[in-house]
C-alpha cells in the first residue's frame, strides 16, 4: 500500500463508518458477516482496518487474532488524526489565544472549570467557543430533538452592501476581543446556516477579516446538492476548520453518498441524529420535552451516550462510570450569541440542560443596537461587569453545589461524582482551603452567606490566617470553579 493511495483509503473507512453509525440494518448484517455486509453495501476498505476503526463502537466486531501490518498502522493514525482536527484546532492551537483579552480567557476558564466539576470529562465536548452568529431568524428544519429548540423560519439577513458594512464592524470587534481566537466563531446557532441564501458571501467576509472560512455545520446538505459541492470546495479553498453535515435520515445519508464519492467527502463530517443512530442524542431541548411523553425512549437515548462514551474512554463497558459520559448540553459557546436579523447579542455560557434551562445554556446579559457602531461597545461594557478577574468584595461566593471536600495534612481535597478531582495546599498557612471552605458552606439559602470581604474577616481573625493570604485562598478556589456565586449554585442544582 503505497502513501499516495491513503487518502482513498481514508475516505472509504470513514464512509464504511458513517454506514455502520447511521443504519441499524448494516450494523446487524456486519455482525453475522462483515464481508457480505460490506459487498451488499458497496463498501470497499479492508477488513482489517473496519474492525480496527469500529471496535471503540462495539468490542464484539474487533479481530483479535489479525492485527493491522505497519502500513494499514499508519491508515489508522492518520483516520484518528483527521477525526480529532477540529478538538486540536480548538484546544491545542499554540498560537489560538494570540491578541485575546486576559479577562476572556480567565473567565472562560471559570466557565469549563465550573462545567468540568459538575459534568465531568463531557463538559470538554462543549468547547466554549468565542461568539456564533445566527444570519436567520429561526430555523427551517424543524429537527424535533434540538438541543436549542429554535423557533420557525422567519426570515434571513440579505448580503446588502449596508449588512455587509454591518457585518465588518461585528467581526472587527470581535476580533478586537479575541484576536487569533476569532477564528473559532462561527454562523450559525439555532438556525441552519444554508437557510440563508447569502450564507457563503458572509462567510466571505468572515475569512476576509478573520483569515479562514468559519466552521460549517447543516442539516441541509442533501438539499441543493450542487450548492453543497459548492460549500465544501469554497471551505477547502479558504482554509475552514470543518465541515459537517448533521443526517437527520437514513434517505438524507443516502441521497448524499450516491451523490458524492466518499473522496470528494473524505474531509467532511458526518453526524447521524437519525432514528436508528448508535450514537445518542445530548439530553436537552427537544429530548427533555420528549422525556415527558416518550420517557423510555429518552432513556434509550441516554442509554446510547452512556455505553458510546465508557466504550470509548475505558475500552470496555463499567456502568459504574456511565454518568460520567451524557451530553447535557449542545451549547459550545462561552461568549457572544448574535443575531445579525434582530441585531441582538447576548453573553451565554455553557450550563447541564434541565427544565429551567431546557437549551443548555444561561444568558448573562443581552442588548440590541441600532448601529452597528454600538455593538463594540456594547460587547466591551458585558466584557467589563461580567468578567471580572477577582471575586467582589461585596459579592457573595458558595461551594460548588457538585462539590465534596475533606482535609489532609494542611491541604484540602475537592471532588466531586463526575470523576473531578483536585487538591489545594497553601504552604504557609496549613488548612487555609479547608477554613475557606468550612466558612462557605451553606445549608439552606445560599443567599444568606456573607459577602466576600466579611469571609475573609471571619478566616483571619478565626484561624489566625493572614488576610492576603485567606484572599488568595478565596481566589484559587473561586477560579478553579470550586467557589461560585450563588446564581450558580441554584442553576447547577436545577432539574
Amino acid at each position: 500500500m503505497d502513501a499516495s493511495d491513503d487518502t482513498a483509503l481514508l475516505a472509504h473507512l470513514k464512509r464504511v463508518k458513517e454506514r455502520w453509525l447511521a443504519d441499524e440494518a448494516f450494523r446487524d448484517k456486519a455482525a453475522r458477516d462483515l464481508a457480505a455486509a460490506l459487498e451488499e453495501y458497496h463498501l470497499t476498505a479492508p477488513q482489517t482496518l473496519v474492525r480496527a476503526v469500529l471496535a471503540p463502537y462495539d468490542n464484539g466486531i474487533a479481530d483479535r487474532e489479525t492485527r493491522p501490518d505497519e502500513a494499514q498502522q499508519r491508515v489508522l493514525l492518520r483516520f484518528l488524526e483527521h477525526e480529532t482536527d477540529y478538538m486540536n484546532f480548538v484546544y491545542r492551537d499554540a498560537d489560538r489565544y494570540e491578541g485575546c483579552l486576559p479577562a476572556y480567557l480567565r473567565w472562560r476558564d471559570r466557565q469549563i472549570a465550573r462545567n468540568t466539576i459538575a459534568r465531568g470529562y463531557m463538559s470538554m465536548m462543549s468547547l466554549y467557543l468565542p461568539f456564533a452568529v445566527e444570519l436567520s431568524d429561526g430555523c427551517s428544519v424543524g429537527c424535533w430533538f434540538c438541543g436549542l429548540s429554535p423557533d420557525k423560519f422567519r426570515g434571513h439577513r440579505e448580503a446588502t452592501p449596508q449588512a455587509l458594512r454591518e457585518w465588518r464592524q461585528v467581526l472587527r470587534a470581535m476580533h478586537g476581543m479575541f484576536g487569533r481566537y476569532a477564528q473559532r466563531g462561527f454562523l450559525y446557532w439555532a438556525t441552519d446556516p444554508l437557510d440563508n441564501p447569502d450564507y457563503e458571501v458572509f462567510a466571505d467576509v468572515f475569512a476576509e477579516e478573520l483569515g479562514r472560512w468559519p466552521a460549517t455545520t447543516t442539516s441541509l446538505a442533501a438539499k441543493d446538492l450542487e450548492r453543497t459541492r459548492a460549500l465544501i470546495e469554497r471551505g477547502r479553498e479558504k482554509r475552514t476548520p470543518s465541515s459537517r453535515f448533521s443526517i437527520t435520515t437514513l434517505k438524507m445519508q443516502d441521497k448524499i453518498h450516491r451523490y458524492f464519492s466518499a473522496e470528494e467527502l473524505h474531509d467532511v463530517d458526518m453526524v447521524p441524529v437519525n432514528k436508528g443512530s448508535f450514537l445518542g442524542l445530548a439530553q436537552a431541548g427537544g429530548v427533555l420535552t420528549m422525556a415527558e411523553k416518550q420517557p423510555q425512549r429518552a432513556a434509550n437515548e441516554k442509554e446510547k451516550l452512556e455505553q458510546v462514551g465508557v466504550r470509548w474512554q475505558t475500552g470496555g463497558w463499567d456502568s459504574s462510570r456511565q454518568r460520567e459520559y451524557v451530553h447535557e448540553t449542545i451549547c459550545c459557546v462561552a461568549g457572544f450569541l448574535v443575531n445579525l436579523v434582530k441585531r441582538s447579542v447576548e453573553l451565554i455560557t455553557t450550563v447541564k440542560a434541565s427544565h429551567l434551562y431546557p437549551k443548555g445554556y444561561e444568558v448573562l446579559e443581552s442588548a440590541t443596537w441600532d448601529d452597528a457602531a454600538q455593538f463594540s461597545d456594547i460587547a466591551a461594557g458585558m466584557v467589563r461587569r461580567q468578567m471580572a478577574t477577582v471575586p467582589p468584595g461585596d459579592g457573595r461566593l458558595v461551594l460548588h453545589p457538585a462539590v465534596e471536600y475533606r482535609a489532609d495534612d494542611g491541604g484540602c481535597w475537592f471532588e466531586s461524582g463526575r470523576g473531578y478531582r483536585e487538591r489545594f495546599e497553601s504552604p504557609s498557612a496549613p488548612g487555609l482551603h479547608a477554613a475557606v471552605a468550612d466558612a462557605l458552606r451553606v445549608a439552606g439559602n445560599p443567599e444568606s452567606v456573607a459577602p466576600v470581604a466579611e469571609i475573609r474577616r471571619r478566616v483571619s481573625s478565626g484561624g489566625g490566617h493572614a488576610p492576603a493570604l485567606v484572599g488568595d485562598a478565596l481566589r484559587e478556589l473561586w477560579q478553579a470553579g470550586v467557589l461560585v456565586e450563588p446564581g450558580w449554585a441554584r442553576l447547577e442544582t436545577a432539574r
